[in-house]
């Protein structure tokens, strides 16, 4: 009767510490989320005049095995735009997959930002 009671107690324990952990886990994801878009919110609307002078992307691969089972290949693309402004600054923002197919290198406009939060490109149309 006493081991039932130990193991028990045991199994608690260890369950509590599972879940403190996975708590924690969670909490330092928020927080390290939170930051960039506070800091993001905090600094001042800007548009600008730019241009697009390069694009690029980033794709990876996240493999996974479960068991004997076949393993899961999931893939994952990142886009990157960089802008240059009039006074000669480039500035790189990440942006999504319809927005990197729209927008091409050489193209002119104005560039909406919000720290290093990308919030839109108008392209300038060219005058005959």
């Amino acid at each position: 009767m006493m081991s039932h009671n130990l193991a028990l107690y045991i199994f608690t324990i260890m369950l509590f510490f599972m879940f403190l952990i996975a708590s924690l886990g969670f909490l330092n994801m928020m927080f390290n989320n939170f930051i960039p878009w506070s800091h993001n919110s905090s600094m001042p609307l800007v548009t600008a005049k730019a241009k697009i002078i390069s694009k690029r992307f980033r794709t990876f691969q996240d493999n996974q095995t479960f068991g004997d089972m076949l393993p899961s290949y999931n893939y994952s693309t990142l886009y990157y735009i960089t802008f240059q402004l009039e006074d000669g600054e480039e500035l790189e923002f990440s942006v999504t997959a319809v927005e990197y197919e729209e927008l091409q290198e050489g193209q002119q406009g104005k560039i909406n930002y919000q720290g290093n939060r990308f919030l839109g490109f108008e392209v300038e149309i060219e005058k005959e």
